[in-house]
């Protein structure tokens, strides 16, 4: 079956023709070109990333590309649209005919500077002489946005990656990114789904790079098959483990996870392709096997029963990936004022929407408000009140009531209220790389005042301290908040 992958030609990446080869040898089909959001450049809107697999490179057939656009107060903008590919300036390795750059996208901010970076599939990589061992290319983000200046560039055969690069593994066809030690530097998760596993032709595997200061390191690297000690299930032809990859903090211990594809994997006897989903749990010294989850349509309590060829875990999501705890907006705001000079009497009116966007309860959380000269949250500034939020249903929507009146001779002019979330009790500084600021001003004191409103949710980042920051330009002393709850059934996230 390898040589069938190493002879695809363009044809067969018609959807029609795809089709028909996962359901005859359940290969685990290139897949057309995917697309990624994060936000690049740290501006406070998303980017996306749109993968190009079957581009060509001048004369260099199929050897792929990705396109980035960026977000901005205006949706996305093409106008500062990035292009990358093996023979970008600085990229590492060249372009070849069927690598397949762009196949597979994840984002994650690897180095932990506050910016995301995006790792780049390219499974149909040649490594020296050996024929589709497959590869994977990092580009980091600054505030310039993606820059290829610190790319890196992984296979099977970099120094202590483990496993060796062989042909037909594919390594790179899936990917996904998760903090899966908990240090608040996100981690990269790549499927291998042809490796074979002893003699075991095609069982799959995954590779685990972790993230650090200055970016991904092979140091801690980790290797899974269904041969490594307590994962459940073994190895068999043709399982393709690694195919798909999704994390989440499916135990809610502040560590992601891992669920691992397998939808090659027989159930029972003669249930050809039924298909099954690993799932590895982690703490803080990482991924661990120790407490590994098999699930199929024939485990106790799922839905339906494992038939031939269903490919149960063929596609996986977790719920809200991308997104930790809450997000918010601010749908009104506004200053009213009467009198002027030392008798101006200034009152602030507004209502802050925070939801929760994911598939969980939302926890109980402290919302802070905090006086401040400018639109960072330092020692310098000072709290002015707090109240709860939460907990909070999937998909819910809690309203926090403003309403407070200003000092005589004092109005919200040159100063910030911050509105500060933290839902987890574990962040250890304010202006994390997941913080989101925006701000608008408040029109001038006097009758009728001014109105700002920060529209659209503030989505919070992908590492695992949530929290939410949210900027008011005004000046408040004793803020009252009420709190009112309802459905939210147009999700934002």
């Amino acid at each position: 079956m390898k040589k069938i992958i190493k002879t695809i030609r363009r044809a067969i990446f018609v959807s029609v023709i795809l089709s028909i080869l996962v359901m005859l040898v359940g290969l685990p089909s290139i897949a057309f070109a995917q697309g990624v959001r994060a936000d690049f450049n740290g501006d406070g809107f998303d980017d996306l990333a749109i993968g190009v697999l079957l581009e060509d490179v001048g004369s260099i057939v199929d050897a792929g590309a990705v396109n980035v656009i960026y977000g901005t107060a205006n949706l996305l903008s093409a106008a500062n649209d990035q292009f990358f590919t093996q023979n970008t300036t600085n990229i590492e390795d060249t372009a070849e005919a069927s690598d397949n750059f762009g196949s597979a996208l994840t984002s994650g901010d690897f180095n932990g500077d506050g910016f995301d970076d995006l790792a780049i599939g390219v499974p149909l990589e040649d490594v020296g002489s050996i024929a589709n061992a497959g590869a994977v290319n990092v580009i980091y983000g600054t505030s310039g946005g993606l820059s290829a200046a610190n790319d890196q560039f992984f296979t099977q055969n970099t120094t202590n990656i483990e496993d060796t690069a062989e042909a037909s593994d594919n390594f790179g066809f899936a990917l996904t990114s998760g903090d899966f030690n908990g240090d608040g530097f996100d981690d990269l998760a790549i499927g291998v789904p042809l490796e074979d596993v002893g003699s075991i032709v095609d069982a799959g595997a995954v590779n685990v790079i972790y993230g650090k200061f200055g970016g991904l390191t092979v140091f801690n690297d980790q290797f899974f098959t269904q041969d490594t000690t307590n994962i459940e299930d073994t190895p068999e032809n043709n399982d393709l483990f690694g195919a798909t990859l999704a994390s989440g903090d499916f135990n809610g211990d502040g560590f992601d996870d891992l669920a691992i594809g397998v939808h090659g994997e027989d159930v029972g006897v003669g249930i050809v392709n039924a298909g099954a989903v690993n799932v590895i749990y982690s703490g803080s010294g990482g991924l661990s096997a120790i407490s590994d989850q098999f699930f199929t349509q024939d485990t106790i309590d799922i839905e339906d029963t494992a038939e031939a060829n269903d490919f149960f875990g063929r596609a996986l999501l977790s719920g809200a990936e991308g997104v930790v705890g809450y997000s918010g907006a601010w749908i009104e705001l506004a200053q009213t004022c009467e009198g002027s000079g030392a008798d101006i009497m200034c009152t602030i009116e507004g209502v802050l929407e925070v939801e929760n966007p994911g598939t969980v309860t939302a926890e109980e959380a402290v919302l802070q408000f905090f006086l401040s000269s400018d639109k960072i949250l330092d020692d310098n500034d000072t709290l002015l009140e707090e109240t709860l939020v939460g907990p909070v249903e999937p998909q819910e929507m809690v309203e926090v009531n403003l309403l407070e009146e200003l000092p005589a001779g004092q109005d919200a002019i040159g100063q910030f209220v911050i509105a500060f979330l933290d839902a987890t009790d574990v962040v250890l500084e304010a202006n994390e790389e997941n913080n989101i600021v925006v701000s608008n001003a408040i029109g001038e004191g006097g009758n009728g005042g001014g109105c700002a409103t920060l529209a659209g949710p503030i989505k919070v980042g992908t590492t695992t301290a949530n929290l939410l920051i949210l900027l008011i330009p005004a000046f408040a002393i004793g803020l009252r908040a009420l709190m009112r709850r309802r459905n939210n059934t147009n999700s934002t996230g």
